[in-house]
């Protein structure tokens, strides 16, 4: 467990990065704010706790993974008002889609982060595994298309079509 309580702290610096998305890109990791999340992201890299919330996640103090933010620290991290107190950072997804399967979405330029989750959320209960986002759409590891998946994010395959030509995706 470490506690942190300087804006100086490298890690704080790094962490509070993954708000935006070329960090997000580069670290290969994305925050996500709850306790619920943890049934389906287990694999996290650090559990971020509030201060005054500490007591609360016991169970995460003891691990060396576990930050301890300061509450002051902690709100500059939480896209919550009325946070829980604990957030996770996890590896991305990896890209990978069944090119070959009959259940395929293509979600051409959805720009809107709660759209993006609400549809990722049917897609899920659905049963469709495949997505593909067409350049121009929001970046699946936004803090508020993460929240509205609630959790179904883990559930699906993600790909970004960078262009219409690229190999397998489109044919004419």
């Amino acid at each position: 467990m470490n506690y942190i309580s300087s804006k100086e702290n490298i890690l704080f610096k790094k962490i509070k990065k993954l708000k935006q998305k070329k960090y997000r890109e580069e670290y290969g990791l994305f925050l996500i704010e709850g306790i619920k999340v943890f049934d389906f992201a287990p694999n996290y890299e650090y559990v971020i706790i509030k201060e005054s919330k500490k007591e609360l996640y016991d169970k995460f103090n003891k691990n060396e993974t576990s930050l301890i933010l300061s509450d002051n620290l902690f709100l500059e991290i939480s896209s919550q008002e009325n946070s829980q107190g604990i957030i996770f950072c996890v590896k991305n997804l990896v890209e990978e889609i069944d090119l070959n399967s009959r259940e395929l979405v293509i979600l051409d330029n959805i720009q809107d982060p709660g759209n993006l989750g609400t549809l990722i959320r049917v897609i899920d209960a659905v049963g469709i595994k495949n997505v593909i986002l067409t350049k121009g759409s929001c970046d699946i590891y936004n803090e508020k298309v993460v929240r509205s998946t609630m959790g179904s994010l883990f559930n699906l395959n993600f790909k970004y079509l960078l262009s219409a030509q690229e190999p397998g995706i489109i044919s004419e």
